[in-house]
């Protein structure tokens, strides 16, 4: 039970993050990158600089991605508490990073 309500309060952190990320990628579409540009000379026209929105959506995207890590291993905790933890597929060390 305490796992899963440690899970509980990372969604929560996650959720905040998404929030505030979302905020910051709207910011970014306002101001241009000062060193990332476009070649685009390359093929005949002149380089674009990158909107900064588009860094700063990395950080939007890995956001959600470990919003849904964590609800599949909130899924697996409820499964466990409720005795049916036999029949999940059993993750091996390499799959859940552990402090040493």
């Amino acid at each position: 039970i305490l796992s899963l309500f440690l899970l509980v309060i990372g969604l929560t952190v996650l959720a905040v993050g998404i929030q505030l990320g979302f905020d910051h990628v709207k910011s970014g579409w306002l101001f241009n990158s000062s060193s990332l540009r476009l070649p685009l000379q390359l093929v005949g026209g002149e380089s674009v600089r990158l909107k900064l929105a588009w860094m700063y959506m990395s950080i939007l995207v890995g956001l959600i991605l470990l919003i849904v890590v964590n609800i599949e291993l909130i899924l697996r905790q409820i499964v466990i508490i409720f005795g049916a933890g036999d029949r999940l597929p059993r993750l091996r060390p390499l799959d859940v990073p552990e402090a040493e």
